[in-house]
């Protein structure tokens, strides 16, 4: 949600809290819809400030021909406080055992996706991230190209515990704000450079998840010449590719260490590495399953 001025209000916006008035009494409601005459009332009551739920701005600049179409946003936004809830329950605790922390958001996520495969995923590159949102929109991509691939349940569960656990290496620096996320390499170079590799080596030496799984947090986030390698040396399965070419592009569209990138940029850097670095099949698919908003 985010603050608005009521006297900018055009009459699509959504309240994100209970509007209040004078003596504490509810006057609108959450949830319900801002209409423009409703701006004088407000005003003359001193109220010249309402949160407003982000989706409803952003669902406005899309595409007609795609409603009813689109993942909704408030789906997204609970799985993205389901996950931090998790996280911030258990707090370090977190990485020990995580499959049964995470196993009911894991098959709430599945569920969902397969119940509705015909809904894209929304790309706003006016998105920023934190740690919270950037996990379940990479899974949720990885979801929607297993789900094509048609991977069997019990992959694609594996799959989506490796993706709601591939960051939690980065737990040691708190919670990181959008900007933080965003110089992330450069503030803290040696966790950001190594979590993946640590996380590895928890998950397999204490064999919480299959080594399938394991693979797909050691190799999210490893450079290109070390995926070039393993590539060409047909050395990981796919379910590595997928989350590899997941955690890149959402890491671009918000700027998280590689800096912010449009639509185009990111489309040309992975046309340029398909079939060396990037699994053309997965980055068809991922194409076909997102749609974007300007």
């Amino acid at each position: 949600m985010k603050l608005k001025n009521v006297e900018e209000l055009d009459g699509t916006e959504i309240a994100a809290v209970d509007v209040c008035g004078n003596s504490n009494m509810v006057i609108i409601p959450k949830g319900t819809k801002l209409k423009k005459e409703y701006v004088s009332g407000l005003v003359g009551l001193d109220i010249h400030s309402i949160f407003i739920e982000e989706s409803s701005e952003t669902l406005s600049k899309m595409d007609p021909e795609l409603n009813g179409q689109i993942l909704p946003l408030e789906v997204i936004d609970y799985y993205i406080r389901y996950l931090q809830k998790i996280i911030e329950d258990n707090g370090e605790e977190v990485k020990k055992a995580p499959i049964f922390k995470f196993d009911l958001l894991a098959e709430k996520m599945i569920h969902y996706c397969r119940t509705h495969r015909n809904q894209k995923i929304l790309i706003d590159f006016n998105r920023e991230a934190d740690i919270y949102e950037h996990t379940v929109y990479v899974t949720l991509l990885v979801v929607q190209i297993a789900i094509q691939f048609c991977v069997p349940t019990v992959i694609l569960y594996q799959m989506v515990i490796s993706c709601l656990i591939h960051d939690l290496g980065l737990l040691e620096l708190g919670n990181l704000d959008n900007e933080e996320m965003n110089k992330i390499e450069i503030l803290y170079p040696e966790v950001f450079q190594t979590h993946s590799e640590e996380m590895y080596q928890e998950l397999h030496q204490n064999r919480w998840i299959g080594e399938m799984g394991a693979q797909m947090v050691r190799y999210h986030h490893c450079d290109v010449s070390t995926m070039k390698e393993h590539f060409n040396m047909k050395k990981l399965p796919v379910e590595c590719g997928i989350i590899y070419v997941s955690d890149f592009f959402d890491r671009s569209v918000c700027g998280i260490e590689t800096g912010k990138k449009d639509r185009i940029e990111i489309k040309e850097i992975l046309q340029k590495d398909i079939g060396t670095c990037y699994d053309k099949k997965v980055v068809n698919i991922l194409y076909e399953r997102i749609a974007y908003v300007d």
